[in-house]
């Protein structure tokens, strides 16, 4: 079932369309909306100990990646994930990218539970949507914000219970449609539609709706509904959410995005206690919805809890030996910079200040950087090298990219 064509024309892997990495096989598993049960979680740490890594790694599209298959078991690995729901279409394997706000639902917010499964069967609905990028990504907002500071190519907002905002990026000030919410998933498909046969008449294109003259998309909102400008488009938050106990629910981060299988056994038994439900965050969190009584545990199992942990403020490309590129094991050195920062606490460590943030890269590709300010620290030899680094920056960025693209299909846990 690999797809030896997809990984020439788009290096995003999904289930079906490995990356070859240094350590075997890595398979992307989309996860529309970060929503998954229990008995998905589980089967799928289960699948990771018998076909690959035991571990899964988070993505900065709450998507989940296992590395280190082998490729003689790859067609039984597809079988064993579709056996769980999660791959409704082989054809659109790599395309079901949704991003959903973690809270809705919780606490009087508005749900997008129907919203993200309309979305996702639209777009397995429809054949030549198959065609879009690997790289294009949807974001379902329930209206606080919070996915907005995502780079996304088509978004939606929630303005009211019958209205809601329908935004293409095609920069960094969006272009946006006020629609009737029952018809957003509609606009949004046809959209998607508009951009795949823009590509097919364009092969330079691109992979995303910012690399398209505005002209030749936005024109396709006009029938939508009433057009608003960038300046028109409700502000974008920094949206991560935060650890701890959020609205009754269980907020955790996880370390570098690895979850281990102790830690999918607590998160598991601690959703079993709460609602079923597991979701999973763009910013490598899990939230459990009604589950806060069982924070303890989750932190017994190395899961973060707790807001001012440097673990927030730090994150990783897969480094050595997964990725042939790296000059260094940037799992060991995140960790011995985490317990430096632990004990140093001179750097700003909470997950609310997001221009503290560390990015540690084996290599000057950065895979897997976060959107927004970040330190970068690229292939620091020691943990003194590090912190030279960040204090000869006085905590600046010595690279300020205020965006990045997601799921770079080497950064392991991108």
């Amino acid at each position: 079932m690999i797809d030896p064509g997809h990984l020439r024309a788009d290096r995003c892997p999904g289930l079906l369309s490995p990356h070859r990495a240094e350590d075997g096989l890595l398979v992307r598993i989309r996860v529309p909306g970060g929503r998954l049960t229990t008995v998905q979680l589980a089967g799928l740490g289960r699948l990771a100990a018998e076909y690959g890594q035991p571990e899964l790694h988070l993505t900065s599209r709450a998507n989940l990646q296992l590395r280190g298959v082998s490729e003689d078991r790859l067609d039984d690995l597809g079988a064993a994930v579709a056996s769980l729901g999660l791959l409704p279409s082989p054809e659109h394997d790599r395309v079901r990218n949704i991003v959903a706000s973690p809270l809705a639902g919780l606490s009087g917010r508005p749900s997008l539970d129907r919203l993200i499964t309309e979305l996702d069967r639209s777009l397995c609905a429809a054949p030549e949507l198959a065609a879009l990028p690997g790289r294009f990504l949807f974001a379902l907002d329930d209206g606080s914000g919070d996915v907005g500071s995502l780079r996304f190519d088509l978004g939606l907002r929630r303005l009211s219970t019958d209205t809601a905002m329908i935004m293409i990026g095609t920069s960094d000030e969006p272009v946006g449609a006020v629609v009737p919410t029952v018809h957003a998933v509609p606009a949004m498909i046809m959209i998607a539609r508009r951009f795949v046969a823009v590509r097919e008449t364009s092969p330079t294109a691109g992979w995303h709706l910012r690399e398209i003259d505005p002209g030749r998309l936005a024109g396709g909102l006009r029938p939508i509904g009433e057009l608003v400008a960038g300046g028109d488009v409700p502000p974008v938050e920094e949206g991560a959410v935060a650890v701890g106990s959020v609205d009754g629910a269980a907020s955790v981060a996880v370390p570098l995005g690895r979850l281990s299988a102790p830690q999918i056994n607590a998160i598991v038994g601690a959703a079993g206690d709460g609602s079923g439900s597991v979701i999973l965050t763009p910013w490598r969190g899990v939230v459990l919805p009604d589950a806060a009584a069982r924070l303890p545990e989750l932190a017994a199992a190395g899961l973060i809890v707790e807001a001012d942990s440097s673990w927030n403020s730090v994150t990783a490309c897969v480094g050595s030996p997964g990725c042939a590129r790296s000059a260094i094991d940037t799992r060991a050195a995140a960790t011995e910079l985490v317990s430096f920062l632990e004990s140093r606490r001179a750097f700003p460590v909470s997950r609310e200040s997001r221009a503290s943030r560390i990015h540690l890269s084996g290599c000057d590709r950065r895979c897997g950087r976060p959107t927004g300010e970040v330190v970068d620290l690229i292939a620091p030899p020691d943990t003194a090298a590090a912190v030279a680094a960040l204090d000869a920056g006085q905590g600046e960025p010595p690279s300020r990219r205020t965006r990045s693209d997601h799921d770079q299909p080497t950064a392991g846990s991108a």
